[in-house]
């Protein structure tokens, strides 16, 4: 993959548009990334990967942190990529999510601007940031941490890598080759082991707690195995046994048991039925009294119940009577119904003359507040009549003084203008003096140089002269008397700076003249103008501070008049105001008024037909009452309902003594009956008493429930002792396979966590493959260094271990050809560490480029690391990386070396702006 073009939008410090056009460095070599510190060199590898991949090189900086802090609100966020890989070209633009200004609407309110990625080529377009990512893996063949270890190389990580000992060497592969999968492979097989130990133990105290709950007697063969067993060979030998055996007798004494037990039953049973005879015959002699008691009561409500009848029957023949009577009653109704008719319509038309009566007084007093209210409102309307005229006269006598008011005003302003006019004339004449003065004294000082320098020329002049040479000026070629040079005589740039320094101060002098003249002429206009004003308002001119006291005096005068008539003209609006409301209103009250007049007569003739209507409604009522012989319709007929209860009542007790007498006849005859059964029954019988057979049964049922108890508690220790036995011998096998396993497990954990015997090194599963990956890396790594040393060093894996205590493995020693020794790579100078840094960074670049398929990136980027290299030393690092820029591969090195810019011709130098934000710019 080789970038041809990048270009950056508000992102980092570069806020305008920056764009990078990698192809003015070709397709291979060396080329230099330098500039200010902090101004934003590693963050042009950021942009790639970010568009690449959405990331950047480090988690440092994170996708919704890249928006710079120098961006407007409305300035757009992105990055584009155009880059090359196996002859096609491809195009990547990707933003991140920001808050930006809206563009419509509300500016001041920010919006979210949502991430956005956009991948072309070939007349495609994706634009779905899962397919950018799937198509952008596919093409280069390698995802974000491969290109990111592959491209960029920092050599501060490497420095680590080069010294860390084995433990921290682990933590730096892990990140690098991903084999956290190795460590908590080991770490699954340590918490296996730690869980197969729990489960022994779990299986020790499970055992020990069914052994407590053997069911046996003390001193018993198996209580004293339960007592002895401690291991678990023990329990296979001698409890197990032993419980079976237990178990064997348990059985036979229960079936035993469940004999005797049965027999009682069968004996109970039989008692049971004999006391259900007892019990029955002992219930019919009861039921035999009760009926016999029973006759005798029954016979004696019938002898009453029959003279009931015989009463009730003799007083239904007086019912006759009390006919006639209701007749007589019911022929009255009518003439009462139509007296009470008369009654209502008399109470209803004396309600309708009370309602009436309230209702005339009501319309009276309405008429003569409404006689009143007319009156009143004339006699306002009439002192209202000249209110127009007066508003006109005070709404121009207003606007004569709101006029005079603002003229004062004017003046004032002009006043008070002219004196800021005469303040800023007197600070510009000060300032002017000193700008003069020092014009002056920068012309002196400049004439004075001039003078020393021309007259130091000849003596500049004589020190070129030769003796044999021809003078410039005279042409003589002997010199016997040459003019001497001042040693205090003033150099060219000395003359210049002091001319520059004249001409800067003339140009200061020139405009704080032209602006003393401004002020000079505006300070002229103003006078005339607060002269002509004052004389046209106050008739005569005053000085400004008399003028200020004096308008200030007539504003306030005018100020409270205009204040009084202004009070004087909201009251005479609100009287015109209620002027046009009366001449409104007035025709109303006049129109009502005569309305309620003629209501009025209306209701008085009505007055006279009601109180008529009720003249002759109390005379009918008086010949009603003279008549009939109840006061109403109501006490009528609580006579008539007294007359037919009586009927009634005597009719209910006559029907009900007959039904009663039938009703206890058949209920004599039915108990005469059943004495006589019961009789017959009771002859019959033969057997023991109840209280016999009760005492019998209770013997019985708790023989049987004693056996039941024995049976019950037979039964649950048969029971419990079964499934403890099958619980330890299946806890028994458990036990035996869980130390088979524990036992080749945790072999296998000490060998893959590296915690082996004291006489073997300490190599953990994922160091041993580590090891693999680094004995690779070494190989790239020894080809870069042997060229950057001249072939003095090389990077060897150490194979023995200082110390069985600590972890080893991944430690280095270095391999000096020059002398033939092996020493620890700490001994190294600082420039043969970086060195031996930079040779690990390109093998592992190297190593990872061929484990991804041989893929190979055209463009390599080398962060920092160079400072502290010699001479000698940098030129072989060059040799080594121009040597890996070879074969249509560029090489970017960002570095602050001064010693590259002369080696180095190419190159993409950023600086900082004052305004803030950075600036690439590409030098070839």
């Amino acid at each position: 993959m080789r970038p041809l073009e990048l270009q950056l939008c508000g992102f980092g410090p570069y806020v305008a548009r920056t764009v990078i056009d990698f192809e003015r460095f070709g397709k291979e070599g060396l080329y230099l990334i330098c500039g200010d510190t902090g101004a934003g060199k590693t963050m042009l590898f950021d942009a790639i990967c970010y568009a690449l991949f959405g990331r950047c090189s480090g988690e440092i900086r994170k996708p919704s942190l890249l928006r710079s802090k120098y961006a407007a609100p409305e300035d757009d966020t992105e990055v584009k990529l155009r880059f090359q890989i196996h002859g096609k070209v491809y195009e990547i633009t990707r933003s991140p999510e920001y808050m930006r200004a809206s563009r419509r609407g509300n500016r001041d309110k920010p919006v979210k601007h949502p991430a956005r990625v956009e991948l072309s080529f070939e007349h495609e377009l994706l634009t779905k940031d899962k397919e950018v990512r799937e198509k952008i893996s596919e093409i280069l063949g390698v995802g974000y941490e491969q290109f990111t270890k592959i491209a960029m190389l920092a050599q501060g990580n490497f420095q680590k890598m080069l010294f860390a000992p084995t433990a921290e060497k682990e933590e730096i592969f892990r990140q690098i080759l991903d084999s956290r999968k190795y460590q908590d492979f080991a770490r699954s097989l340590g918490d296996q082991v730690s869980s197969l130990k729990n489960t022994q133990l779990e299986l020790r105290h499970s055992i020990a707690e069914q052994l407590r709950r053997i069911e046996c007697n003390e001193g018993t063969e198996l209580w004293v195995e339960r007592e002895q067993v401690g291991d678990l060979e023990l329990l296979k030998t001698g409890l197990l046994p032993a419980l079976r055996q237990k178990l064997q007798s348990d059985q036979e004494a229960l079936l035993q048991v469940m004999k005797f037990r049965q027999i009682a039953q069968q004996q109970l049973a039989g008692l049971n039925q004999q006391l259900s005879r007892a019990q029955e015959h002992e219930k019919r002699q009861q039921d035999l009294q009760h009926a016999e008691a029973a006759a005798l009561l029954l016979n004696q409500e019938f002898t009453r119940t029959e003279q009931s009848f015989n009463q009730a029957k003799q007083a239904l023949r007086e019912d006759a009577e009390l006919t006639a009577r209701l007749a007589n009653l019911k022929a009255l109704e009518p003439e009462y119904a139509s007296f009470e008719g008369e009654k209502l319509k008399h109470s209803e038309l004396l309600v309708r003359l009370q309602e009436h009566s309230r209702q005339q007084e009501r319309l009276e007093n309405t008429l003569r507040q409404e006689t009143e209210s007319c009156t009143k409102l004339d006699r306002e309307h009439a002192e209202l009549l000249l209110s127009p005229l007066e508003s006109v006269q005070l709404q121009q006598e207003l606007a004569r003084l709101e006029e005079e008011l603002r003229q004062l005003d004017e003046l004032r302003g002009l006043v008070t203008r002219r004196l800021e006019l005469h303040r800023q004339q007197q600070e510009a004449k000060t300032e002017y003096d000193r700008v003069k003065s020092l014009y002056l004294q920068a012309q002196a000082h400049y004439q004075q140089l001039n003078i020393a320098y021309l007259d130091a020329q000849a003596g500049v002049l004589a020190q070129t002269l030769e003796e044999g040479s021809p003078c410039p000026v005279c042409g003589s070629l002997e010199h016997p008397k040459k003019a001497e040079l001042k040693q205090d005589a003033p150099d060219k740039e000395q003359l210049e700076q002091a001319q520059h320094e004249q001409e800067e101060k003339l140009k200061i002098y020139q405009q704080h003249s032209e602006q003393l003249a401004l002020l000079k002429r505006a300070l002229e206009e103003a006078d005339a103008r607060v002269a002509q004003e004052s004389l046209r308002l106050l008739g005569a001119e005053y000085q400004e501070a008399e003028l200020l006291t004096l308008t200030a005096q007539r504003h306030q005068e005018i100020s409270q008049s205009h204040a009084a008539k202004q009070g004087l003209m909201q009251q005479m609006l609100a009287r015109i105001e209620r002027k046009k409301k009366l001449e409104e209103q007035l025709p109303r009250v006049k129109a009502d008024l005569a309305e309620h007049q003629k209501e009025l007569e209306e209701h008085r003739a009505q007055s006279v037909k009601l109180e008529l209507e009720q003249a002759r409604l109390q005379s009918t009522l008086e010949h009603f009452r003279a008549r009939l012989p109840y006061a109403d319709l109501r006490t009528l007929q609580q006579e008539t309902a007294k007359l037919q209860a009586q009927s009634l009542s005597l009719n209910q007790a006559y029907q009900s003594a007959e039904q009663q007498l039938h009703k206890l006849s058949a209920q004599r005859s039915e108990l005469t009956g059943k004495v006589k059964e019961l009789k017959s029954q009771l002859d019959n019988y033969q057997g023991q008493s109840v209280a016999e057979l009760t005492l019998q049964i209770s013997k019985g049922r708790t023989e049987s429930e004693q056996l039941s108890r024995q049976l019950e508690a037979l039964q649950l220790g048969l029971k419990t002792n079964q499934d403890i036995l099958v619980d330890l011998e299946r806890r028994g096998q458990e036990e035996q396979q869980n130390l088979e396993t524990l036992g080749w497990m945790k072999e296998l954990c000490d060998t893959v966590a590296g915690n082996l015997t004291e006489h073997q090194a300490k190599i953990s599963f994922e160091t041993y493959v580590q090891q693999a990956f680094f004995r690779r890396i070494i190989v790239h790594a020894n080809e870069r260094l042997k060229t950057m040393t001249a072939g003095q060093y090389e990077l060897k894996l150490r194979t023995e271990s200082s110390s069985f205590r600590s972890k080893s493995g991944l430690d280095l020693d270095v391999l000096d050809h020059y002398n033939g020794t092996q020493r620890e790579v700490e001994s190294l100078s600082g420039g043969e560490s970086f060195k031996a840094s930079l040779s690990l960074a390109l093998g592992l670049s190297d190593e990872i480029q061929r484990r991804a398929g041989g893929i190979r990136l055209d463009t390599l980027f080398v962060d920092e690391g160079f400072g502290t290299l010699d001479a000698e030393s940098l030129r072989q690092a060059l040799q080594a990386l121009q040597s890996l820029a070879s074969s249509h591969r560029l090489v970017g090195i960002i570095s602050h070396v001064e010693e590259f810019k002369t080696q180095i011709d190419r190159r993409i130098e950023v600086r900082k702006l004052t305004a803030g934000g950075s600036q690439a710019q590409v030098i070839v």
